[in-house]
């Protein structure tokens, strides 16, 4: 479909909306109720060739969203997972690992928190020499392709996400030097913590469901699980203090009761999303919006240091 110079199109048969740009306009000329309508029908858009500057990229997100977050208490702050500010904007960041190249299977943003994310906007500042691509993929469809027995274990059984972070990590991590700080974000995502005053040792958890339930009531699978799996994995026993010695994974995601997911499960849960993944390649400039709590996103590989997006998310609609 045109609107005037624009190109609309689908993303996927499901979700999605492409909004392609050949005539030089700037993201900020496009009529807002059109991006909300498609935005709300579709659950992401792909804003393409519209070459968009940083201050752009601020200005369209703050006519959307309200409420952005800085990351704090995010999961993945640790080595190189973690993200920086970009030209002092705490709010617009580099994304997990942005520099590494390492790909990153589908996941909800900050899942491990009650309070995530409604909103998440990308802007790509360099494109991957080749591949890169930001992935996205419907937690609907990916929940309705698992076996039904799976379906069934998810409505019924709580996953829990687990921290432990050393001194140094956990104010990173919290953004603050002060425990009481801490406290409070806690309390307000309804996390559980243990600060050990003697090692500076912070251990907090969190219990919900790898599902979520949508307006329609229909049950979406978006979580962190395979995200943190992956982590635990990457890591494996190499993770130690400024010391030297060995200390506990920063984040790993068991059932409510602190046991693993079997194997064949985590299996499942791969390659029914890696079945239900779209592909979005990346040009200077481009946006993609997507819904955090219908769509799931990752990316896939590319040559290290070649690839820059940036990240903004906000906790709430304007719309």
């Amino acid at each position: 479909m045109a609107t005037g110079t624009l190109l609309v199109s689908p993303l996927t048969a499901t979700y999605g909306t492409v909004i392609s740009n050949d005539n030089g306009e700037s993201v900020l000329d496009l009529d807002e109720r059109q991006i909300v309508d498609l935005f709300s029908r579709s659950g992401a858009l792909v804003l393409r060739g519209f070459n968009s500057t940083l201050d752009e990229f601020r200005t369209f997100t703050d006519c959307y969203g309200s409420d952005f977050l800085t990351y704090q208490g995010g999961g993945f702050r640790f080595r190189s997972f973690d993200r920086r500010a970009i030209n002092d904007e705490s709010t617009i960041l580099s994304v997990t690992g942005g520099s590494q190249g390492f790909p990153m299977p589908l996941h909800g943003e900050m899942f491990y928190l009650k309070i995530r994310p409604r909103i998440l906007w990308f802007r790509c500042e360099i494109p991957p020499e080749r591949d890169g691509e930001t992935t996205l993929g419907d937690g609907a469809e990916i929940f309705a392709a698992l076996s039904p027995a799976t379906q069934e274990l998810l409505r019924t059984r709580p996953i829990r996400y687990d921290r432990t972070l050393a001194d140094g990590d956990w104010q990173t991590t919290f953004q603050t030097d002060d425990i009481d700080v801490v406290r409070d974000v806690c309390a307000a995502n309804d996390t559980s913590m243990e600060f050990d005053a003697a090692t500076g040792t912070l251990r907090t958890s969190f219990t919900c469901s790898a599902l979520v339930t949508d307006d329609a009531g229909k049950l979406r699978f978006i979580n962190n699980i395979l995200t943190v799996v992956m982590a635990e994995r990457a890591l494996g026993s190499g993770v130690t203090n400024a010391a030297g010695d060995a200390v506990s994974m920063p984040l790993v995601v068991r059932w409510d009761d602190g046991s693993p997911f079997a194997p064949e499960l985590l299996k499942e849960f791969a390659t029914v999303c890696e079945e239900c993944t779209t592909p979005v390649a990346w040009q200077a400039g481009d946006i993609v919006m997507v819904d955090n709590w219908r769509v799931m996103h990752g990316r896939r590989g590319s040559p290290p240091g070649k690839r820059e997006v940036y990240v903004r998310m906000a906790a709430a609609a304007t719309f």
